[in-house]
């Protein structure tokens, strides 16, 4: 997404430094996305009916970096989705002129509106289905990139450099297409002719480039389904290297590389980053979506980056942005969302990812550091929800706080929740569901395929952390009897969205020089809890990993209390069973095993008129185990261990 350094926006400290890494925070990642258009423009979307399906484009663009103009000609292969279609729409800016419109070998009229359109009458009513071509002829000098984004002109080091950059809706600043959310074109064909000291970088692979006197030709093929968007170029007098990730014993994907000459020496140490980043991706979210063409970056002179597909639009190279844009061409450009208000698919995932690649590479530097930014960051206001409430606000879109921070720790929290199995094979379907592979997703698609394979109901989860707003603020009552440790958990929330937050809560306990991690699956207010905890404790820390959004009121030492619910024998436990006895009663107790990082393994309802029950422990694997037993009047989580 694109990138300008905003100074209103806020600033934290960044991450520590390591070696030559540089880490940024989400702060500055998001500001640097927002788009450079004021907030009232957001209103300037396609005025494109939804009536055919866009099947091709072919570009000829005629651009010389040191001045400011484009001249070209469009040529858009499509399909009605209705007969009878007399007219065809096409998103331009009204700044841009357009020359002549050619279907089916003459020429037709055409209005150009006040409004960035461009009405064509057709000589006749097509057909539904069949396969049509128009070519729109143009020129002029796009609108100033300053106010509405799309096309941009400056130098590096007394070069001229010339790119674009159309998120949200700058693509037809600069060529005449169809940018509603509704219509990915299928296949995207570029022809750019510049003087010949230049190279032109865009989508795809380069399939041709020649000399002509004093002009340079480069032709670039894009084969994959594509919003209008995420096509884009740049030109400058680039070095090019490549750099390459192997995927098989025979095959990789080359990471292509425009770089301004005088930084070249300093930014190839960082796009080979790359190398330890895609095979992350590949491995969680299946292979690189566009392996059969390559994946790269083009140097412009904006502070940050855009992620057009397979071709990253680069203001800097810091170790995050790489991470984020390059997740990006997962979440965001092969699925890419449905509406703005679900720009969390896009921006909230690919904050997510970027977390990842320090879970795997920085797991006890970067990763604790980058949650608690995120903890830190999200819980600063008590109000905002992940989903954009306010698509007519860019601001409010591209929210730091709210779309990438609070978005990306969504994912986070719901992996606790379901655990790492169902989470990642949620996330592979996703992004692998025939319907919405290369096309367009909403929230709710996403959330049936993690439902699917969690067996779980989220739509309480979805409610607390997408549509509602804040977070919870704990504060915990605790005191020992012996091995038994009794905690009571109360909260509050700090926007009236959400009466209550039901998640999954950390606690590590410190004893005799060692600590144990205990998750508590906190389902309501004032719920009370028993642990069996092998020493004295000393101290009690609350969400010790950031690995939920929320706060600390305090914990408290409260006086004694014996836990008369439930005793689990033996323990460690040898044989293949262990057994849980409790005072007899009428009714039925709930009975849960769950692994340490709180993850279900089974659950049985058992009538607590036995006063007893077996717990079988036959195939686990040694080591600790939480047995939660709920009854209408207890709660406890009793520590098993396995050996």
């Amino acid at each position: 997404m694109r990138k300008l350094i905003v100074f209103i926006c806020l600033i934290i400290p960044r991450f520590l430094m390591a070696q030559e890494y540089t880490h940024s925070s989400i702060q500055d990642i998001s500001c640097a996305e927002t788009k450079k258009f004021f907030p009232s423009s957001i209103h300037n979307a396609s005025v494109v009916p939804n009536n055919y399906d866009l099947v091709f484009h072919s570009l000829y663009l005629e651009v010389d970096p040191a001045i400011y103009y484009i001249k070209g000609s469009v040529v858009s292969g499509f399909k009605p989705l209705y007969p009878g279609l007399t007219k065809i729409i096409f998103d331009l800016s009204f700044n841009l002129a357009v020359d002549s419109i050619i279907f089916q070998n003459q020429q037709v009229s055409f209005v150009q509106t006040p409004n960035d359109g461009v009405e064509i009458d057709l000589p006749f009513a097509l057909n539904a289905s069949q396969y049509y071509e128009i070519t729109v002829y143009y020129q002029g000098e796009p609108p100033p990139s300053g106010s509405l984004g799309g096309f941009d002109t400056a130098s590096h080091n007394g070069t001229p450099v010339a790119w674009t950059l159309s998120e949200p809706f700058g693509a037809k600043h600069w060529w005449p297409c169809k940018q509603s959310m509704n219509d990915k074109i299928d296949s995207v064909f570029m022809l750019i002719r510049t003087p010949s000291q230049y190279r032109a970088g865009a989508n795809g692979l380069l399939t041709n480039e020649y000399i002509n006197g004093p002009w340079a030709y480069y032709q670039w093929e894009h084969r994959y389904k594509i919003p209008a968007y995420l096509v884009a170029f740049a030109i400058s007098n680039y070095d090019v290297y490549s750099d390459y990730v192997t995927y098989s014993p025979t095959d990789s994907i080359e990471i292509l590389n425009y770089v301004y000459p005088e930084d070249l020496s300093s930014i190839k140490p960082s796009t080979k980053r790359i190398k330890e980043m895609m095979p992350l991706f590949n491995q969680h979210f299946g292979l690189y979506p566009y392996y059969k063409e390559k994946y790269g970056h083009m140097q412009c002179e904006f502070g940050g980056g855009m992620e057009h597909t397979t071709m990253t639009s680069m203001g800097y190279f810091g170790y995050e942005i790489i991470a984020h844009e390059l997740a990006h061409q997962w979440f965001g450009n092969t699925v890419t969302c449905k509406t703005w208000d679900d720009i969390w698919l896009n921006e909230g995932f690919a904050t997510y990812l970027t977390g990842m690649v320090y879970e795997y590479n920085f797991p006890n530097l970067f990763w604790p550091i980058w949650k608690r930014n995120q903890v830190d960051y999200i819980t600063s206001f008590p109000d905002g929800s992940v989903k954009v409430d306010d698509t007519t606000d860019v601001w409010r879109i591209f929210d730091g706080r709210l779309t990438y921070s609070k978005g990306g720790m969504l994912l986070h929290m719901l992996r606790m929740v379901i655990g790492d199995t169902a989470f990642f094979d949620g996330l592979y379907n996703y992004i692998h569901d025939p319907n919405l592979r290369f096309g367009y997703a909403s929230t709710a698609d996403f959330k049936a395929h993690v439902e699917s394979t969690s067996g779980m109901d989220l739509t309480y989860f979805f409610d607390d952390w997408y549509t509602g707003e804040g977070y919870p603020s704990y504060s915990f009552n605790w005191s020992q009897s012996g091995n038994d440790i009794y905690v009571k958990i109360n909260q509050i929330t700090s926007h009236q969205s959400v009466s209550f937050f039901e998640l999954p809560i950390p606690l590590e306990f410190w004893y005799s020089g060692q600590d144990s991690l205990i998750w508590f699956q906190n389902t309501v207010n004032a719920q009370e809890f028993w642990v069996n905890i092998p020493g004295q404790v000393d101290s009690i820390r609350f969400n010790p990993r950031y690995d939920i959004v929320a706060k600390l009121s305090n914990i408290t030492s409260v006086k004694e209390h014996t836990n008369t619910s439930a005793v689990l024998y033996p323990n460690p436990v040898l044989s293949n069973e262990a057994h849980l006895s409790w005072p007899a009663e009428q009714g039925y107790g709930q009975l849960v095993m769950r692994n340490i990082q709180g993850q279900m393994l089974w659950s049985s309802q058992i009538s607590l008129a036995t006063g007893e029950t077996n717990i079988p422990v036959f195939g686990l694997a040694s080591g600790l185990y939480l047995i939660e037993w709920q009854t209408p009047s207890s709660h406890s989580v009793l520590r098993l261990i396995r050996e």
